[in-house]
């Protein structure tokens, strides 16, 4: 009877949460729906829903003659063309699939961790920063969404359930499928997982005692399964090796790469550093076949072959400052998100500190296990968190950690990050807060006590952990900086030196030496340009040689603010802000800087520096210098020469006086 009454009180506080995480869902929807007016996205305007009306057209033809069919994955057009190719029913449609994530999550979440792991894997799901916005649109994100948390909900339930574990299976199947015909990112741990499930089967199938209890998980079931899951992208890849000669399912991976390992775009998002997207410009210039389309397939060649061009002439130093610069955008988003939008970095420090707890939890209750007799009745409950949940869990992380690994030479956006990354954070978040909220209450003497105290706690823990990843990212908002390598800034051309800069004045300060200032309070460094004729080339880059030694250094000191006379138009939606930070040791160093939009001169004028250091503060000028950026033309040379591409400049800045 006791039981019973649990069960109801269960499933009615299940019911209302659930009730009230989708009202919260449909409201975000509603926010972010665009209106009948609203401009698509590129990729939808540009490619799923032209691909999506040739598909309708004429099915069979589209598949097997038009190259476009292998430019994305399938499912980006066959998705918007069950939906006749109509912007507005896909973004209803996208709107649904993510109300139904949020059952999956829910689902997800409390077979892992309870109910507790439900309530904040789902509210981290409708409350997350910026993943409702992708919901409404023509994008593949919210179908990958759906296919991941099917994947892995059918999966946990497969392994957990008693009964109707074929069911699971198939929808562990087929949500498997979908992620790799949305967005085909774990086609690698896909295939490996197969190898490796092969293999341990047939050392079961070999040695049946060797892999005792393991039966679950190595059975022939799921090695039909995930053969299933893989036949219908190997089947898409066939078609596209048969009819193209393109074996894969979708180009795309060589813009990625090409742009992922940029030195000068540091790997992130081009608008973020002010830069312009010159992978179709690259391609063009190196095979003018491919008519500057970067899915064509010599275009994502080109691009692939460039990027590890780039890789193997960089040394191993500079490697290494790159791709850990990398990690820490994908591991914790990047530094312009994190100005923009703090909160993300808010929530992605809640996951990871929220796992990590848990993780501390179990080690010191492993630790205690062994070292103390009789503590298990006072630690978390195994009836719960048993070792196959415990080991469902690290899969996820695990495949967190390899995506977070796959993703490093790739290309850094928002929207990647959320869906690639985050989905997988959240429920072992939830899991996370529970386990910590078990552990607090497993003293607790009375038993009836129990639940509302782990609620409690729960609670309690989630307050604390967002109000200290709050002040935590809002505190890196303040302080965050980043900027290219000013020594290795990719190929470039020179188009202002010393010759068009003139001799340089600072106010509010007086001359100690030759190009050396002293200053009396914040001062602006002003140097002459002369410009000869207009300039017209995508990406220009600054670089700037100073020596500032200050006696109260101060961070506001280290913020050096760049403008121009007579700037250009700013033609992006984004604009970054025109800001080096600065060595305040007294010794010269590089700095580099955009040299687009409100950077770049129209007219002759001057450039400005503006310092806010306090009195005291000796700025020495050494000169400056604008490059424009030429990789085209160091691809083009890669691609017929076989020149490598080498991204250094070691010239060095002096100033005509």
């Amino acid at each position: 009877m006791e039981a019973s009454r649990k069960d109801r009180l269960r499933l009615v506080f299940s019911s209302a949460w659930l009730a009230w995480m989708l009202v919260i869902a449909t409201r975000q929807i509603i926010r972010f729906f665009p209106a009948p007016d609203a401009e698509l996205n590129g990729d939808a305007y540009w490619t799923y829903l032209p691909n999506a009306r040739l598909f309708l057209a004429n099915p069979w033809s589209f598949l097997t003659t038009e190259p476009s069919s292998f430019y994305v994955a399938p499912l980006s057009y066959v998705w918007p063309a069950l939906w006749g190719a109509n912007p507005v029913l896909i973004q209803v449609a996208n709107s649904g699939l993510y109300l139904l994530s949020v059952l999956l999550m829910w689902r997800l979440a409390t077979r892992l961790g309870g109910l507790g792991a439900g309530m904040v894997a789902t509210a981290l799901l409708v409350r997350f920063p910026e993943l409702t916005s992708y919901v409404p649109q023509v994008l593949t994100e919210p179908l990958y969404m759906f296919g991941l948390l099917l994947f892995l909900a059918g999966l946990v339930d497969y392994v957990l359930a008693g009964k109707r574990r074929f069911c699971w299976l198939a929808l562990a199947t087929t949500g498997l499928a979908v992620t790799l015909l949305a967005r085909p990112v774990l086609q690698l741990f896909s295939v490996m997982a197969l190898i490796g499930l092969l293999c341990l089967f047939m050392v079961r199938y070999a040695s049946p005692n060797r892999l005792s209890g393991w039966e679950r998980v190595v059975n022939r079931h799921t090695v039909i399964a995930l053969t299933l899951a893989l036949s219908l992208p190997l089947l898409t890849v066939a078609k596209n090796g048969l009819c193209f000669d393109y074996w894969g399912i979708s180009t795309g991976a060589g813009s990625g790469l090409f742009y992922g390992v940029s030195p000068f775009k540091m790997g992130v998002e081009p608008v973020y550093g002010g830069f312009g997207y010159d992978a179709g410009i690259t391609a063009r210039e190196a095979a003018p076949a491919t008519q500057g389309h970067p899915l064509h397939v010599q275009s994502d060649q080109i691009q692939s072959r460039a990027a590890l061009s780039i890789v193997q002439s960089t040394r191993f130093k500079d490697n290494a400052v790159f791709f850990w610069f990398k990690l820490k955008a994908w591991m914790l988003y990047g530094p312009e998100d994190t100005v923009m939008r703090p909160r993300l970095r808010q929530f992605r420090l809640f996951e990871w500190l929220s796992i990590g707890g848990a993780a501390g939890c179990l080690a010191c209750r492993r630790w205690r296990v062994t070292r103390t007799s009789g503590l298990k009745t006072r630690l978390p409950s195994p009836d719960y968190f048993t070792p196959w949940r415990l080991g469902l869990c690290a899969f996820i992380l695990l495949l967190a950690l390899g995506m977070a690994g796959q993703l490093l030479p790739v290309l850094y956006n928002i929207r990647y990050n959320i869906f690639l990354l985050d989905l997988l954070l959240m429920p072992l978040a939830g899991v996370g807060i529970a386990f910590m909220a078990k552990v607090l209450s497993a003293n607790t003497p009375r038993s009836g006590w129990r639940n509302p105290l782990q609620f409690s706690g729960g609670t309690v823990l989630v307050v604390l952990l967002m109000a200290l990843t709050g002040a935590l990212s809002r505190s890196t908002a303040r302080d965050v900086s980043w900027s290219m390598d000013p020594t290795r800034p990719g190929p470039t051309e020179l188009v202002l030196g010393p010759d068009a800069l003139g001799t340089p004045t600072l106010s509010n300060a007086r001359l100690i030496s030759p190009g050396a200032w002293e200053l009396s309070a914040p001062a602006t460094l002003s140097v002459p340009i002369t410009l000869g004729k207009p300039l017209s080339f995508m990406d220009g880059i600054w670089r700037f040689k100073l020596a500032i030694s200050a006696r109260h250094p101060n961070r506001e000191c280290m913020d050096v603010a760049v403008s121009l006379d007579h700037p250009s138009a700013e033609t992006s939606w984004y604009v970054p802000r025109p800001i080096i930070r600065v060595n305040l040791d007294g010794k010269s160093h590089l700095y580099a800087i955009r040299g687009n939009g409100a950077l770049r001169p129209s007219d002759s004028g001057r450039l400005n520096l503006v310092f806010q250091c306090p009195r005291g503060t000796v700025v020495q000028w050494h000169g400056a210098q604008l490059l424009r950026s030429s990789m085209p033309e160091a691809v083009r040379a890669l691609v017929t020469k076989g020149e490598p591409i080498n991204p250094y400049r070691v010239d060095d800045i002096q100033q005509i006086n």
